[in-house]
């Protein structure tokens, strides 16, 4: 689990105890026999509260990017006892509210203090050791630490102990410091002893304590979230905020139309932000990165955040009704409880076997909207939505503008239209590279090459150089550039490709596609294959299928497991014009716009190319059948051992025609 994962569960509930107290306070200065256990528990959800906050912040930098966080790491059983801590308390204390039909048995149910003694200040214990083990991981070193399991960590504490102890015997006059040390990694080894001598049982209670009490309700909330959308879109924005470097586009976060755009809680007209770009210009990584100041900005507060990944691959499932539908269960996945009204209409569909309507998702949207103070959403690359279901997306969206919502889109010029038709934005910033994210993106594409005897400082910079006057406002085009120079084995051939950069993307893609065919002949007769299968598939191939693809070979009449390409190296050979998304495995073209060049090429580079994968998908077919699966009814079986299975049997009768 990603740190900005892990800090998405800390909001969810930490909304929840900032509830708390509100609650607790309210019956502190409400009722005057109050017990002095509430003012306990008071002060030290507060103090929970506000190492939870800091908490958020320190997952989301950028000091911890690339860690992770295993469900059995002591960090993430700790959150997970916390956070069944805090829903248990919230179901309990929300009595004190009051909930009779008269004044008189509202104030009778105030008075009702829900805990024991002995209960609350077993309570309060477990959220003061929750405490300090969150305020012992905000820095680095020690949260990497509590990333291990509970026999790790309590071995590296050991170790620390029996050093400061040395440590102070030595240099006394460090005793201060030194034995508040020791007493916090007392306290954090007392908690990770807590969770070992329980059998671990702790460390994954989302799969047992919180599943045992909630199994039913979970899985119908599961089947409620995909009945809404199967989209993912949350996937999709790690696999690209993975690839932001840091501080690119904070150009635009510093903008005064983004200001008002984020801030500005009374004027409709200025709560549509349009940000129109050229393609290639970093659209995509700029949502990445106002999705995040969101999260980050308004992490404590009553602010829904939902966003949304256009992908022309994808046009089959991202229809209006699964679009609105993903952005609904992201709201509703911030939220501590489902609304009636969403289960009812869930329940009524399963009744009548129906699926979720497009103006159903409309009213869900905007009545689930109303719950928060505020809600944004952002939409990447609405113009690689085709136009018919762009307008009944737009359309949709329209109406949730009448609540608290923020809308943020980007897009090409191209959907100018429709925006203006159906959104009215009155707040516009246009997309373009800026110059110094451009140089980052360069220098920091030459530091990791791993050749670094093949660069010097003179050459960095007449590299720098050469591509910062050409970029013409775009990222992808410099990142062709500079994969082509850094490609050549000679400082030599290096400056020569200076000379020779291509000065648009389909110039790029042309070098590209020339550099390719130079390659060894295997190497080329690979690329080609991946192109086509990437290119002409109906749907994103997963690593796996595609590498059964290309092992099938014409007139053979079982799989050869040797003829299995490695998934590792498979998409070298492209020449970075075919990326593997890692949160979802799927191959895919590196940009929309390099879809639009094949296109134009697509007669001369893959001619008959249908026909050979209809044959290919019924080889496959055939090497299956052949297999001694035919007797196993477990799908799941077969397809483990064929991964290519499922989209040769459904797509086989495309490619035919």
């Amino acid at each position: 689990m990603e740190p900005f994962t892990l800090s998405t569960g800390i909001v969810r509930f930490l909304s929840l105890a900032i509830e708390i107290t509100k609650v607790l306070t309210e019956y502190i200065a409400g009722v005057e026999s109050a017990p002095k256990d509430a003012q306990l528990l008071l002060t030290e959800l507060a103090a929970l509260c506000e190492v939870l906050k800091q908490l958020v912040g320190f997952l989301r930098a950028e000091d911890l990017k690339g860690k992770s966080f295993d469900r059995t790491s002591v960090l993430c059983s700790v959150i997970a006892v916390c956070q069944n801590q805090i829903e248990g308390l919230y179901k309990r204390v929300d009595k004190l509210r009051g909930s009779g039909s008269d004044r008189m048995s509202r104030a009778l149910q105030r008075m009702k203090w829900p805990f024991e003694g002995k209960e609350c200040n077993r309570i309060i214990e477990t959220l003061q050791r929750c405490s300090q083990t969150f305020h012992f991981s905000l820095n680095v070193s020690n949260c990497t630490l509590l990333s291990e399991t509970s026999s790790s960590v309590l071995s590296a504490l050991e170790s620390q102990q029996k050093l400061l102890q040395q440590t102070l015997a030595v240099v006394p006059q460090l005793s201060g410091e030194i034995s508040r040390t020791l007493a916090q990694i007392g306290d954090v080894r007392e908690v990770v002893a807590t969770l070992a001598d329980s059998g671990m049982l702790i460390q994954s209670i989302f799969l047992d304590i919180r599943e045992v009490q909630l199994r039913s309700n979970d899985e119908r909330t599961d089947r409620l979230l995909h009945w809404l959308s199967p989209l993912e879109p949350q996937k999709r924005h790690q696999e690209v905020r993975s690839k932001r470097l840091n501080d690119t586009g904070r150009w635009l976060l510093c903008k005064k139309e983004f200001q008002t755009w984020c801030n500005d809680e009374g004027n409709c007209f200025n709560h549509v932000l349009w940000c129109p770009g050229i393609p290639g210009a970093g659209k995509t990584v700029i949502s990445s990165l106002v999705i995040d100041y969101l999260a980050a900005e308004f992490a404590e507060q009553n602010i829904g955040i939902s966003c949304l990944y256009y992908d022309y691959r994808d046009r089959e499932i991202q229809t209006p009704v699964n679009m609105i539908g993903g952005l609904l269960k992201q709201l509703l996945l911030a939220m501590p409880s489902i609304p009636q009204g969403t289960i009812q209409l869930f329940e009524k569909n399963q009744r009548e076997r129906t699926m979720l309507e497009l103006a159903d998702a409309e009213k869900l949207l905007f009545s689930v909207s109303r719950t928060f103070d505020r809600v944004y959403i952002c939409i990447d690359a609405v113009d690689e939505c085709s136009n018919g279901q762009r307008k009944d997306f737009l359309n949709a969206l329209k109406r949730s503008l009448e609540s608290s919502v923020h809308l943020f889109l980007t897009g090409r010029t191209n959907s100018q239209g429709d925006i203006d038709r159906y959104l009215s934005p009155q707040l516009t910033i246009p997309i373009v590279a800026d110059k110094n994210d451009v140089r980052r993106y360069i220098i920091s594409s030459i530091e990791e090459s791993t050749d670094p005897e093949l660069m010097d400082e003179k050459l960095k910079g007449e590299i720098v150089s050469a591509i910062e006057t050409t970029h013409d406002g775009m990222f992808l085009l410099p990142a062709l550039q500079i994969r082509a120079i850094l490609e050549q084995r000679r400082k030599s051939e290096r400056r020569a490709m200076l000379k020779r950069l291509p000065s648009g993307l389909y110039e790029a893609y042309a070098d590209t596609m020339t550099r390719i065919r130079l390659q060894p002949a295997s190497w080329t007769r690979e690329a080609l294959s991946i192109l086509m299968w990437t290119f002409l598939a109906e749907r994103p191939l997963k690593i796996d299928e595609l590498c059964h693809a290309l092992s099938i070979k014409a007139g053979e009449a079982q799989l050869d497991p040797d003829n299995i390409p490695p998934q590792r190296s498979l998409l070298d050979c492209c020449l970075g014009l075919i990326v593997l998304d890692k949160e979802n495995l799927t191959v895919r073209l590196v940009h929309f716009s390099f879809q639009e060049y094949l296109l134009t090429q697509q007669s001369s580079l893959f001619e008959a190319a249908h026909a050979q994968i209809a044959s290919a998908c019924l080889s496959y077919l055939y090497f299956e059948h052949q297999s001694n699966f035919g007797t196993v009814t477990k799908l799941e079986e077969r397809l483990e051992k064929f991964p290519f299975l499922n989209y040769a049997a459904c797509q086989w009768g495309h490619h035919a025609r």
